[in-house]
């Protein structure tokens, strides 16, 4: 009995160090050991019955359709095979893995609060570091360095902050929701100092619609959790935080950027961006299927249709804005900054609908499970989620394999909630 206690300790974690590991993007051997070795631990421990396979529902079954459809949308296209392979397998493939172990292993409160706390430490990690990062340079070179966005990748941990903590940020904030639900006074004076330090990073980063969709997330999920009272108490302190720091420290940097014409011209150059992705769904089977898992193809194709156009009429394409973009840009280093059309680009109408219907699922499994804590802890991430893949993209990279920790949490709780009504 004892020998089995150890070995699923062991993968407990092995499995953990991955989950920890993950928002560290210069670690990724370290992630990856982790991940070989924890996945081989759990083979182990399944083909030994020490821990049953878990794999009979809708979730897992909709994820599965998604890699055939995606090796089916690769195989007909044929663009760029190597590179999609190699994206599935560091992406989806972990997704399915995260999803399986989740559902197999991790299927208790205890056990997913585990989870939630190995997040929570490794956002906490981040920002600690983050901060003396900031403080460093602050130094050294003075603020203008820290808030000239081309020498963030002098920053070791600051680096992608921002989209970092549009995920995670939300996963603090709900855990700190749920310690005042539970009124942990103690643990709170802990996570306020912790949620301070993060608000700051975060603030400090500059990144607009980040924070605009973070903080709009986690107030539209207040609603389920608290009185309006307290509801408004969160809105004011968020406008006071931001307005302090947005006044003394950033000398009002990110509402002059706001309110100049610049940030209107970014966005319109988005929009720019999103039609040609469009442009690049010419075919039934592209429109269908997409041209193929992986978005870094997208440099590739959108320079074909570059060519084809400018063939077709030379003065139009000089001055169209949605190939102007594509243009510029080499393999890899162009994305549709929209989530959504990220996958309507690699996935087609087909692989669209199947992501959407993880969302829904998932936001239904929230709303009908008796358990607060899918209000309290999840919806937040959720929100925060859905909301800013309208401007980025977090389903291919660390943002998904964050994000399907808790669509199988959604379930896992749904289904815990059904069996004690029961």
């Amino acid at each position: 009995m004892q020998q089995k206690i150890n070995k699923k300790n062991i993968f407990i974690f092995l499995f953990g160090l991955y989950i920890f590991i993950i928002p560290f993007s210069h670690m990724t051997s370290i992630r990856y050991i982790s991940l070989c070795l924890s996945a081989t631990l759990f083979l182990y421990l399944v083909v030994k019955k020490e821990i049953s396979l878990e794999y009979k529902n809708l979730l897992f079954i909709i994820f599965l359709v998604y890699l055939l459809e995606s090796l089916l949308s690769i195989s007909i296209n044929k663009i760029d095979i190597y590179n999609s392979l190699k994206a599935i397998k560091s992406n989806l493939l972990e997704q399915i893995y995260i999803i399986i172990v989740i559902f197999s292993f991790f299927n208790t409160k205890e056990k997913i609060f585990l989870l939630i706390k190995i997040l929570i430490s490794s956002y906490i990690v981040i920002s600690l570091l983050s901060i003396f990062e900031i403080i460093k340079f602050y130094n050294t070179m003075g603020l203008d360095f820290i808030k000239n966005k081309s020498l963030r990748g002098d920053f070791r941990f600051w680096n992608g902050y921002s989209r970092l903590s549009a995920l995670y940020f939300p996963i603090l904030i709900g855990y700190y929701f749920y310690l005042i639900k539970n009124t942990c006074k103690k643990k709170n004076n802990l996570y306020i100092i912790v949620i301070i330090i993060s608000f700051f990073l975060f603030f400090l980063y500059g990144s607009t619609t980040p924070l605009v969709f973070t903080f709009t997330a986690i107030i539209i999920s207040s609603i389920y959790i608290f009185d309006w009272k307290k509801i408004l108490t969160l809105i004011l302190i968020i406008i006071i935080f931001s307005s302090i720091i947005n006044t003394f420290v950033l000398n009002n940097a990110i509402s002059n950027k706001i309110t100049k014409t610049s940030q209107y011209n970014s966005l319109i150059e988005r929009f720019d961006i999103w039609e040609g992705i469009f442009a690049t769904l010419k075919t039934p089977t592209t429109i269908l299927l997409g041209h193929g898992y992986g978005w870094k193809k997208l440099a590739l194709i959108a320079k074909k249709d570059l060519n084809e156009v400018k063939k077709e009429n030379y003065v139009k394409t000089k001055y169209y804005p949605k190939f102007d973009y594509f243009s510029r840009g080499k393999y890899g280093n162009i994305n549709p900054h929209n989530g959504y059309l990220e996958i309507l680009f690699t996935g087609g109408i087909i692989g669209l609908i199947l992501f959407l219907t993880v969302i829904l699922l998932t936001l239904r499994y929230i709303f009908i499970s008796k358990n607060n804590v899918s209000k309290i802890m999840i919806l937040p991430v959720i929100i925060s989620f859905i909301l800013n893949n309208f401007t980025n993209g977090y389903w291919q990279g660390n943002g998904g394999k964050i994000i399907v920790i808790f669509f199988a949490i959604g379930y896992i709780l749904y289904n815990l909630s059904k069996r004690e009504k029961n």
